[in-house]
This record gives structure tokens, C-alpha cells and sequence, in this order.
């Protein structure tokens, strides 16, 4: 991907703005449920959302390393912010650009790419998860057009979109049965109600539900699409779960350091401990290697290597279950400091049980690619 000489000052730029404002705010914004408006501000600012696309579509051109770089970096200072922002610009625009018609990039791209807009991906629903092929959201014909109905639940973005990507069952071409289309839908469409959902972790991401009661849509506004094409839109968004993954790690161990220097027992730090600096050795360990392959999976993302999508499953699992076990290695090295919420851990703990969960969702898919990738037949004993 072509770059412009803007990727290193805007990555020097980001880290000034991770240091100054959102470090200090990431206890706030877990307190409030709201990512502060300022924060965004400053990264749009600093050219952060343009980083992930292709300068044609007037964004900075980074590379994949670059990419892993920067959604780490901004997940260490705030996880919430990370999850909100890359959810916009990095899974929608990258949802518009791949699956949007020439009217919807036109309309929507720039300002997801800028920041200057918001976008959520809307798969998931309460009864059948994030296999969009089951769900029950459905386009009814009307007239020209279509209405909709359905709910999509725990969707990032929720509250906060301007554009949502909706995946719903539409009418084949026979009038017999239903395929999976996508709409393009603008969020202020009558209809569209929206409810907050809270959490236990990520509480400053705007989660919530999106519920759709006869929304006109327009036949122009429905993409369908195959199965394989839904794939290589949702990579992007294991790659930002990958990239906060290793960014949750990394700040959880560098609390576990601060605070095993700084407490004192039998006479000494507790850091100086063989058992205690024996575990933040491997927690080390673990995140490194967590960094490592997230990289991977970012740079044969962006070249677009044949086998990315394996590597990139591979990254989201293994990513997520190394943040969640680094931050509860953290947090028992606190002791009962740890359950207390004047310890950043704390709520680091809690960021990473709450990304967990969308790190494995997955699980099995992930084998599935793994596998076909090695030679076997992932359906053979379907």
C-alpha cells in the first residue's frame, strides 16, 4: 500500500495524545460509560482514523505493522477509545469501501475515513450470535423497495452511528426463499430506535442494540453478498481486536511492574521476589509473542497474502486469551489491591474478560480455516 510521509508524524503525534489526554481520561471514561468527545477530537486531529486506509480513499496509507502499531498504542492508553474508533473507521469504512456501491462511498467513505463521522457493522442478534446467515432481521418487499425488521444486539457503535452495515435475509430472486444481504442504512431513518447495553468491561464503548420496525430501504441500499466476501470484511476487525488485545496486555503487565517495585514485603520489593519476577517474566513472554503474531497477521493483511485469513484467526484467539490471562496474572500480583478501583488493574481486568469474549467467539471457525489451510478438509465430518 502506498503511503504518504505523514504516517510518522501522525504515529509520533498519536503517541504526544495517548500520554497527555487519553491515559489520564481512561478512568474516567470506564466511570461515565462515554468516550470523551475531546479525545476524539485530538485523534482526528492527529490523523489517527486515516492511518488505516489507502491514500486513493484519503487516508495516510500505513503499513500493516504500522497498523498493529497504532491500535496498540491507543489501546494501551484507552481501551474504550480504541474500541469505538476502529470500530468506525477501520471495520465500517473498510465495510463501505469493499461492499459499498460507487453512491454509498461517496456519501459515507470520507467521513469514516476522516473520523469526521460514525459508523457501527451490525451482525450480531441475541438468538443466533454473529452467524449472520441465522439471524432473524429480515427485508420485507415494499413496492420499489424494502422494509426492515429485526434487532441487532451488543453492537459497537450503537448508540453513536451516523451509517450502520445491517446484515439481513432478503427475498431471492425466485420469491422462494432468502439470501444475505447487507443494507447501507442511514441511522436518522424513522424507524431505527437504539438502547444503550451496559457491560462489565469496555464500559466506555458505545454498546447497545438496534432495533428496526418497518424501516423503508431503498433497493439500491441492499448489497448481496456471498459468504467469502462477508470474510474478508470482517478480517479487519480481528486484526483491531488483535491489536487491543496486545494492547491490554502490555498495560496490565506495566502495572503489574509498577507495582510489585513499589510494594514492599519480607524486606524488599516484591519485583525482586524469584517467584514474583519468574511470572512477569513470562507474562513478558506471553505478550511479546502475542505482539508478534498480531504483527504477522497486520502485515499479510494489508498485502493481501493469500494466507492472511488463517493467520489473522489464529491472532484474534490467541491474542485475546493472552490479555485475559496476563491481566489476571496482574491483578493477583496486586493481591487484594487489585479488586479495588483505584487500581488501574482493576478496570484492565475487566476490559479483558468483557474483549475475551469477542476474541473467541469464533473458536471454531478459526480451527476450521487453520485446518483447511494445512490440507485437511475442515467439513468432511460435518
Amino acid at each position: 500500500m502506498a503511503q504518504t510521509p505523514d504516517v510518522n508524524s501522525a504515529l509520533a503525534e498519536l503517541e504526544r495524545i495517548c500520554v497527555e489526554t487519553l491515559e489520564p481520561q481512561a478512568a474516567q471514561v470506564d466511570r461515565t460509560g462515554g468516550v470523551a468527545p475531546g479525545a476524539l477530537a485530538a485523534l482526528r486531529a492527529a490523523g489517527f482514523q486515516r492511518l488505516f486506509h489507502a491514500v486513493a480513499d484519503g487516508g495516510l496509507g500505513a503499513d500493516g505493522p504500522q497498523l498493529v502499531r497504532a491500535i496498540e498504542r491507543v489501546a494501551r492508553a484507552c481501551p474504550n477509545t480504541a474500541w469505538a474508533t476502529l470500530a468506525s473507521t477501520m471495520l465500517a469504512g473498510n465495510a463501505i469501501r469493499a461492499l459499498g456501491t460507487d453512491a454509498h462511498r461517496a456519501k459515507w467513505l470520507a467521513g469514516l475515513v476522516s473520523g469526521e463521522l460514525t459508523g457501527c457493522v451490525a451482525v450480531n442478534e441475541a438468538s443466533s450470535g454473529s452467524d449472520p446467515t441465522s439471524g432473524r432481521s429480515r427485508l420485507d418487499p415494499d413496492g420499489a423497495g424494502f422494509k426492515l425488521f429485526g434487532e441487532k444486539s451488543r453492537i459497537t457503535n450503537a448508540t453513536a452511528a451516523d451509517v450502520a452495515l445491517v446484515f439481513a435475509l432478503a427475498p431471492d430472486a425466485a420469491g422462494t426463499g432468502r439470501r444475505l444481504g447487507v443494507v447501507v442504512l442511514d441511522t436518522r431513518a424513522k424507524g431505527v430506535t437504539t438502547t444503550r447495553l451496559e457491560s462489565t468491561g469496555l464500559r466506555g464503548a458505545p454498546w447497545g442494540t438496534l432495533s428496526f420496525d418497518g424501516v423503508k430501504v431503498a433497493a439500491e441500499d441492499v448489497i448481496y453478498i456471498e459468504p467469502e466476501r462477508i470474510l474478508t470484511t470482517i478480517e479487519w476487525g480481528w486484526l483491531y481486536i488483535s491489536g487491543i488485545s496486545v494492547g491490554i496486555a502490555q498495560a496490565a503487565l506495566d502495572e503489574a511492574v509498577k507495582f510489585t517495585r513499589e510494594r514492599v514485603a519480607f524486606g524488599r520489593p516484591l519485583l525482586q521476589l524469584e517467584a514474583v519476577n519468574g511470572r512477569l517474566a513470562m507474562m513478558r513472554t506471553a505478550v511479546d509473542g502475542a505482539r508478534l503474531l498480531a504483527t504477522q497477521a497486520g502485515a499479510m493483511k494489508a498485502s493481501g497474502h493469500p494466507a492472511a485469513r488463517g493467520v489473522l484467526g489464529m491472532a484474534k484467539v490467541y491474542t485475546s486469551q493472552t490479555c485475559a490471562q496476563v491481566a489476571r496474572d496482574a491483578l493477583e500480583l496486586h493481591g487484594a489491591w487489585g479488586m479495588h478501583t483505584g487500581y488501574a488493574i482493576e478496570r484492565l481486568h475487566r476490559d479483558a474478560i468483557c474483549h475475551l469474549s469477542a476474541g473467541s467467539a469464533n473458536l471454531r471457525l478459526v480451527e476450521m480455516l487453520v485446518a483447511m489451510q494445512l490440507g485437511f478438509n475442515a467439513f468432511a465430518y460435518r
